[in-house]
């Protein structure tokens, strides 16, 4: 059985965002520690130090291992689609690369400040400066969080929060109709179904049942017809059963009897497609 697997919108509103906050990040750092001639920024290889000019970096397993959850909180649902489960792995994951951020500023202020100093790193070795400052968080935080929110939704609702509808099949053949026709439209769905059918000019036939459209210039039989024939106008549908009863019905009738006609004289023999989107 061969699974055909859909992304849902919600997923790929998440791993969007999430991915950009990662984008971002590579070019802007998550946390910033501001003053006029030093600088302390989150990166995604660790912290970023800046003093009159010259840069260290202290590079943090903390913001590498919160880089490689991240990513693997994008990847999850989009490789794993069989499963709701692969939701809550994704949220898990986003959860334990934010506490790896976390611990970074728990770090941050355990290590790199004291009392209100800071500390300025050296290649000998470190020493401590005071003077004002501001922290503030910015853009892939931001983002990281709003992903945070959408993956945690993702989890409650199996990523079925987002109100849109889809065309039904009738939608979809009022709509083949209008822009291919009668028997091209009945045609191409037979196919997609898997139902055999002859064709003819202007007319279909499944066995016994006659799907055409309304042509004056065709006799049709009425008391004694070979079959069931359904016949397509332009108001309307007229059915004639094998018993030669009459019925006339409007257009999405008569489409879902053509349906259900067809159906009853299939001989499917097709592998099943099944749709596993986040069961």
């Amino acid at each position: 059985m061969n699974g055909k697997l859909k992304i849902r919108l919600e997923v790929v509103i998440f791993t969007a965002i999430l991915l950009s906050a990662l984008l971002v990040w590579l070019f802007y750092p998550l946390w910033i520690l501001r003053s006029a001639n030093y600088a302390q920024y989150i990166t995604p290889l660790g912290f970023e130090i800046y003093f009159f000019g010259s840069d260290f970096l202290l590079i943090s397993p903390l913001m590498i291992t919160s880089l490689i959850f991240f990513a693997f909180s994008a990847i999850i649902p989009i490789v794993w689609r069989s499963s709701r489960y692969s939701l809550y792995s994704s949220s898990f994951s986003l959860l334990l690369g934010f506490v790896m951020i976390i611990n970074a500023l728990i770090f941050e202020q355990r290590y790199l400040n004291f009392h209100g100093y800071s500390v300025i790193l050296t290649p000998t070795g470190s020493f401590y400066i005071y003077f004002p400052y501001s922290t503030y968080f910015s853009v892939p935080f931001y983002l990281i969080l709003a992903s945070a929110a959408i993956s945690t939704l993702n989890s409650l609702t199996r990523a079925r929060w987002i109100p849109y509808n889809r065309p039904t099949l009738l939608d979809k053949l009022n709509r083949d109709i209008m822009s291919k026709g009668i028997i091209g439209a009945f045609s191409e769905w037979f196919e997609r179904i898997g139902i055999p059918y002859a064709a003819e000019s202007n007319k279909l036939m499944v066995k016994d049942l006659t799907l055409s459209t309304e042509d004056r210039g065709r006799e049709l039989s009425v008391f004694f017809p070979n079959g069931e024939i359904i016949v397509f106008g332009k108001r309307g549908v007229l059915y004639i059963a094998k018993d030669g009863e009459i019925k006339y019905m409007n257009l999405d009738d008569g489409i879902k009897l053509t349906i259900a006609k067809a159906l009853e004289r299939a001989e499917i023999n097709r592998e099943i497609v099944e749709e596993k989107i986040y069961l």
